[in-house]
């Protein structure tokens, strides 16, 4: 952050100084922080049904063919 002022008055400057972030730094976020939603609400259960339906984990999965191994 550089504050400056006009005329004869001096320039000061203020330096931020950080550091690597910890687990601690993270645990500690974790306890100030909410879910942005719930887990087990209508929108979720609608994403895990269409996943089961469509994506990488559902029924249209292409099942490897054991007999070309």
């Amino acid at each position: 952050m550089l504050k400056e002022k006009k005329g004869d008055e001096e320039e000061s400057e203020s330096v931020i100084k950080l550091r690597a972030l910890n687990m601690e730094d993270m645990r500690q976020a974790k306890n100030q922080v909410a879910a942005s939603f719930a887990g087990e609400g209508c929108v979720m259960g609608e994403l895990k049904q269409w996943n089961e339906l469509y994506g990488e984990g559902g029924s249209r999965k292409k099942e490897q063919l054991t007999y070309f191994l």
